[in-house]
C-alpha cells in the first residue's frame, strides 16, 4: 500500500482542468493505451522489460523542465527517471510522507494568485547544475522514465504533461542487412592527408544507434603499434607463412614467438538470403591464398595454428588488438606481394571508443575487449544481431587507406557504439529506451548521430512523436547532425495510400502460406499490427475485421478498454489518439498467444467513413518475422510514396535513400533501389533529403561453428551490405570528413552542405524530388564545389644519388606527374612509419644516419591534387666519413634499390614537420639524429663546469 503522501500528490497532478488552457489535451499514445490494456497477461512479442503490472517504459514531453519537486512529486507515485548518465536521485527537499512545499497545491502559492507550478507556460528560474533535477536525463523537455500507472494518470490530466509515448513495442527493424569511390571520399581523404597533414576522421566523434558490434575484428583497429620488419627465416626472398617471422621485439632474430599466420578471410553475401548452407558455402571465398590487402598476418605466440583474442585467449584491453599480434601489410610498391624491404604494421588501439550496451559502458583501454561475440544473441536463423552494427561500422570507419582494400568513409572517426539488440529482441530481458540513448551520445560529446533502425505504423510519424522532436532538439540545441536512413518499404506491399468514400470500404491484408522464395518454410508469425492514418477526429472512421474465408466482420472498440476475442486463440485489441499535428493514428494488434500462428489467407478490414466527405487515409501493416520482405501485404491500393519510415521522418534529421553501388541488377546500379522509401511525409513534407549508394563490402561479425544451420567459423570476413542501412554510414562518414576540414561547421552547414551540393543526373527527373531528395551524394563537391577530376597519381622515382660515409643523398627528383603537377615531397628516413620532414621540392636531399647499416628510406611523392604516391630505396650506410682530403666520392653513383609504388597513402603516427630538418635546394645534409642521453650529459657537463667557476669565483 501506497505512503499517505500519495495523497497530496495526486491532489497536485490531478489540480481542476481551470489552472490550465480550456483546449489543452495530453496526448496519450496508442501503444501506451496497449500496453496498460495488456500489463498483467503481455503477449511474448512484446519486448521483454517493456511493461510490467507496475508500469512500462516511455517518454514524457512537458511544456517546460520539471523543477525538483516535481520530479520528487512524480518519484512518490513511483516513476523512475532515466539516469544514463550517471546522476543520484532527486529529492524534493522533504522526505516522502512529509509536507509537500506549498507552491506545489493547486490554489495555495503564498501570493494568493493561486498560480499552479504545473501550469503551461510557467518558466521555471532553472535549477543550478548541482540540482537534483540536472541529475535527470532529458533532452530539452522530453523525459525518459519508467512511468507506473499511477503516474500515469496523473500525468494524463496535469497541465505540464504535453505527450506520452512508450518506448517500441516490438523491436525496430535494421534498414537491410566500390562505393566509397562514388561518394569522392577518396580524393577529400587525399586533401586531409596531402594538405591538412592530417588523418581522414581523425578527432570526429559518430555515434551508431546500431545491432551491436564485433568488436574484435581487425577493421576496427589503427595501425598504431608501429612498423617492424619481417624475418625471410628459410632464405627463399618470398614470405613462407608457418616459418617466416616478424621482428616484434627488434632483436633481428625469429623466436617461436614471432611466427607469422595469417587470416584467410572470408568474403560472403549473407544479404541475398542464401536459401539453405550448400548455397551460402558456395558464396565463400578462402582460397588458401595470403592476399596483402584483403588478409590479416598473425603472430601465433602460442603455437597452436590459430589467432587467439579476448578474454577466452587470455587477453584484456592492455593488449594490442585485444589478442596475438595482428599486422597489415605496407605494400609500397602496390605489386600485391609482401618484399624483402616492406614491413608490417602492427594493429594496435580500437577504433571503437566506447560501446553502451545494456545500460553498460564497455571503454576501449578499460574494458571493451570483454564485450564478447556471445554477448549479443543470434536470430532465429542463427545470425548474430551484431551483423548489421558491424557492417554500418565498418562503412564508416573499417581499414586503413594504403593497407588494406575495404576501406570505410571516415577511417580514423572515434566510434561510439550504441547496442539496440539487447532491447527485448529474440526473448531477451531488458530494455534500454531510445531516448536514453540519445541522452547517453549527447554525453560523449559526439559530433554525428547515425539512426540505424527503423519502424512504420507503430507511432506518430508525422514530426511530433518524442523520438522525432528529441532529434530536432539534439540538432538545434546540442549542434549533433542526424543522419537516419529512409527506410526499405517502397515495394514491400505494407502500405496503401487512397482516399475513403463515404460508407463502408473493404481492404485485405494477404497472409502467405509459404515464405516468399522458400519452398520449406511456412510463413509463421505470432502476431502483426495494422493502422491507419488520416487527417481529422478519433471517430471519423470506424474499423472492423473479419478472419479469413469467413466474411463475418467484428466492430473493434476504439478506446481500448478491452480484448477482442476473434477465435479461441486469436485476439485483437484497437487504439486510437490524435497527435500533436492533428493527425489521428488508430492502431490495432492482431495476435495469437496460444498457437503462435496468425491464420493464413485474406483477412478483410472494413473501415467505415463516418465524416459524410471522401477521407484520405494511409495505411501500414507489419509482423514479427518479415520484416521489408514482401510477403504479408495489402491487396489493393499499394502505394510505394510516403513510405519514409520512423524515425527518418523528423523534420531535421537528414534522411538518405539508396542508390545502386556496385552489386545487384545491373539496370539498378546509379539508378535509386527499388524498395528505397520514397518521401514525402504523410502531411506533404519533403522528407527524403540526400541518396547515397549500397552495397559495399563491409566487416562481417563472426560467426562461430554451429551457428548458420553448419559447422562455420569465420573470424575476419566482410560480406556485401546493402540497403539504406548501407546508404547511411556514406552520409554520416561524408559529414564527418566535413568536420574535420571545416570544424566550425553547425548541423545546419553540415546538411546544407550535403544537399546544396548534391549530384543532379537527368535520370533523376526534376529535383528535389520524392525519391532522389536533392541527387547523390558527393563529399569533395560538398566541400570544394566541384566534383573532383580524374587524376592519376604521380609515379615516384627515387635513387640513392651518393653516399658519404653515413650520409646518404636521397634523389627523387626523376619522379614526374601524368597531368604535369608540380610535385613535392617528403621523408621517413628509417622507415618507422613517422615522417621525418615537411613537404619538400624534389630535389636531392642528404641523410646522416647514426651507425653503419643496412636502411630503407620511405618517400612519399604528392602532385597539386594531392593523390600522393610512395617509394622505398634501400642502401648500406658506411662505418666511417671519408678524411677530409679535399677529394669528394662520387655522388653520381647508381642507385642500388628503388622500390616505387601508387595509390592511398602511408600509415603514420604523426604528421608534418619530423625530427629531420632540411631546405629545398640540391644536397642540403640534414644530420644523424643525436641521442637524447648524450645531450643530457653534455648539459651536465656543461653545469658543472659553471658552477665549478661561480664557486671560484666566490671564493676569490
Amino acid at each position: 500500500m501506497r505512503s499517505p503522501a500519495v495523497l497530496p500528490v495526486l491532489l497536485l497532478l490531478l489540480c481542476d482542468a481551470s489552472a490550465r488552457a480550456d483546449d489543452h489535451r495530453v496526448v496519450v499514445a496508442p501503444s501506451v493505451r496497449f500496453l496498460r490494456l495488456v500489463a498483467d497477461h503481455p503477449p511474448t512479442w512484446i519486448r521483454k522489460g517493456l511493461v510490467t503490472g507496475e508500469g512500462f517504459h516511455g517518454s514524457v514531453l512537458f511544456s517546460r523542465p520539471l523543477l525538483d519537486d516535481e520530479i520528487g512529486a512524480l518519484e512518490g507515485l513511483g516513476m523512475r527517471f532515466s539516469r544514463i548518465s550517471g546522476g543520484t536521485t532527486p529529492a524534493s527537499g522533504k522526505e516522502l510522507g512529509a509536507d509537500l512545499p506549498d507552491f506545489i497545491g493547486c490554489g495555495s502559492s503564498q501570493d494568493g494568485g493561486g498560480t499552479d507550478s504545473l501550469q503551461p507556460g510557467a518558466e521555471p528560474a532553472g535549477p543550478p547544475p548541482e540540482s537534483p533535477a540536472s541529475a535527470v536525463d532529458r533532452i530539452d523537455t522530453i523525459y525518459p522514465a519508467f512511468i507506473t500507472w499511477a503516474a500515469l494518470d496523473a500525468l494524463a490530466a496535469s497541465p505540464l504533461a504535453v505527450q506520452i509515448e512508450s518506448d517500441y513495442v516490438v523491436p525496430p527493424n535494421q534498414p537491410l542487412n566500390v562505393t566509397r569511390q562514388l561518394t569522392g571520399a577518396p580524393q577529400t581523404a587525399d586533401y586531409i592527408w596531402g594538405k591538412l597533414g592530417k588523418l581522414p576522421g581523425d578527432g570526429i566523434r559518430i555515434a551508431d544507434i546500431d545491432s551491436g558490434i564485433d568488436v574484435f575484428h581487425p577493421a576496427f583497429f589503427r595501425p598504431d603499434g608501429g612498423y617492424h620488419r619481417w624475418l625471410d627465416v628459410d632464405g627463399n626472398g618470398e614470405l613462407t607463412l608457418g616459418t617466416d617471422a616478424v621482428d616484434l621485439d627488434g632483436d633481428g632474430k625469429a623466436s617461436a614467438l614471432e611466427t607469422l599466420r595469417f587470416f584467410d578471410v572470408t568474403l560472403v553475401n549473407l544479404y541475398d538470403n542464401p536459401k539453405s548452407m550448400k548455397e551460402l558455402k558456395e558464396t565463400l571465398v578462402g582460397d588458401g591464398k595470403f592476399e596483402v590487402d584483403l588478409d590479416w598476418l598473425y603472430a601465433d605466440t602460442n603455437g597452436n595454428g590459430s589467432r587467439d583474442f579476448g578474454p577466452e585467449g587470455g587477453f584484456t584491453d592492455a593488449d594490442p588488438a585485444f589478442g596475438e599480434p595482428i599486422l597489415a601489410v605496407d605494400d609500397v610498391n602496390r605489386n600485391g606481394r609482401l618484399d624483402l624491404n616492406e614491413k608490417l604494421v602492427l594493429l594496435k588501439s580500437s577504433k571503437i571508443r566506447k560501446a553502451f550496451v545494456a545500460g553498460k559502458d564497455f571503454v576501449a583501454g578499460e574494458n571493451l575487449s570483454t564485450l564478447t561475440w556471445d554477448k549479443f544473441p543470434a536470430d532465429p536463423d542463427g545470425v548474430p544481431t551484431s551483423m548489421h552494427g558491424t557492417g554500418v561500422a565498418g562503412i564508416l570507419a573499417a581499414n586503413t587507406p594504403g593497407l588494406q582494400r575495404f576501406v570505410g568513409m571516415a577511417p580514423y572517426a572515434d566510434l561510439y557504439m550504441i547496442d539496440s539488440s539487447k532491447d527485448g529482441a529474440f526473448g531477451l530481458s531488458g530494455v534500454d529506451g531510445t531516448i536514453p540513448k540519445l541522452v547517453w551520445a549527447r554525453n560523449q560529446k559526439v559530433h554525428i548521430v547515425l539512426f540505424e533502425f527503423s519502424s512504420w505504423g507503430i507511432t506518430f510519424m508525422d514530426g511530433t512523436s518524442n523520438l522525432e522532436k528529441a532529434i530536432d532538439k539534439l540538432y538545434i540545441q546540442d549542434s549533433i547532425a542526424q543522419v537516419v536512413p529512409a527506410g526499405n518499404l517502397a515495394e514491400s506491399g505494407k502500405h496503401v495510400q487512397t482516399t475513403l468514400p463515404q460508407g463502408d470500404s473493404i481492404l485485405g491484408i494477404e497472409f502467405p502460406p509459404m515464405y516468399p522464395g522458400y519452398t520449406d518454410y511456412p510463413f509463421w508469425t505470432p502476431m502483426y499490427i495494422v493502422s491507419f492514418y488520416w487527417k481529422g477526429e478519433t471517430t471519423d472512421v470506424e474499423v472492423s475485421v473479419a478472419l479469413p474465408g469467413s466474411g463475418k466482420f467484428v466492430k473493434l472498440p476504439a478506446n481500448g478498454s478491452q480484448e477482442v476475442d476473434l477465435t479461441t486463440d486469436m485476439m485483437a485489441a484497437s487504439m486510437v489518439e490524435k497527435s500533436l499535428a492533428g493527425y489521428v493514428h488508430r492502431m490495432t494488434y492482431v495476435w495469437d498467444e496460444k498457437q503462435m500462428k496468425v491464420m493464413n489467407g485474406t483477412w478483410q478490414w472494413k473501415l467505415s467513413n463516418k465524416t459524410g466527405k471522401p477521407l484520405p487515409i494511409h495505411g501500414f501493416a507489419l509482423d514479427a518475422v518479415s520484416s521489408w520482405e514482401r510477403s504479408l501485404k495489402f491487396d489493393k491500393w499499394e502505394s510505394s510514396e510516403s513510405t519514409i519510415c520512423h524515425p527518418g521522418t523528423a523534420d531535421l534529421a537528414l534522411t538518405v535513400a539508396a542508390y545502386g553501388g556496385e552489386f545487384g541488377p545491373p539496370e539498378e546500379l546509379g539508378d535509386i533501389r527499388p524498395y528505397s522509401s520514397r518521401g514525402p511525409r504523410m502531411d506533404g513534407f519533403a522528407v527524403i533529403d540526400i541518396a547515397a549508394p549500397d552495397d559495399p563490402y563491409t566487416p562481417l561479425a563472426r560467426l562461430k561453428t554451429g551457428m548458420l544451420m553448419g559447422n562455420l567459423d569465420i573470424n575476419a570476413g566482410y560480406t556485401i551490405f546493402g540497403g539504406t542501412s548501407g546508404a547511411g554510414p556514406h552520409v554520416a562518414g561524408t559529414m564527418a570528413l566535413m568536420k574535420q576540414i571545416k570544424p566550425g561547421f553547425s548541423p545546419k552547414d553540415l546538411f546544407d552542405a550535403v544537399v546544396n551540393s548534391a549530384v543532379e543526373e537527368p535520370i533523376m527527373g526534376n529535383l528535389p524530388n520524392k525519391e532522389w531528395g536533392h541527387g547523390k551524394l558527393n563529399v569533395y563537391k560538398a566541400l570544394f564545389g566541384a566534383l573532383p577530376s580524374a587524376n592519376q597519381p604521380p609515379v615516384p622515382a627515387v635513387k640513392v644519388g651518393g653516399k658519404m660515409g653515413l650520409y646518404i643523398t636521397l634523389d627523387p627528383s626523376e619522379s614526374y606527374d601524368p597531368e604535369n603537377f608540380p610535385l613535392e615531397c617528403r621523408y621517413d628516413f628509417d622507415y618507422d612509419g613517422v615522417w621525418d620532414t615537411s613537404w619538400l621540392s624534389p630535389s636531392p636531399l642528404e641523410y646522416g644516419y647514426p651507425q653503419e647499416g643496412d636502411y630503407t628510406a620511405k618517400v612519399a611523392v604528392r602532385d597539386g591534387a594531392y593523390a600522393t604516391s610512395f617509394a622505398l630505396v634501400s642502401f648500406h650506410a658506411a662505418e666511417t666519413y671519408p678524411p677530409d682530403t679535399g677529394a669528394q666520392q662520387d655522388i653520381s653513383a647508381p642507385s642500388e634499390e628503388v622500390d616505387g609504388g601508387s595509390g592511398g597513402f602511408t600509415v603514420e603516427d604523426g604528421s608534418g614537420g619530423g625530427r629531420g630538418g632540411g631546405g629545398c635546394t640540391a644536397g642540403p645534409r640534414i644530420p644523424a639524429p643525436v641521442s637524447p642521453w648524450l645531450c643530457f650529459l653534455l648539459l651536465a657537463w656543461g653545469s658543472a663546469v659553471l658552477v665549478r667557476r661561480w664557486s671560484r669565483e666566490e671564493n676569490r
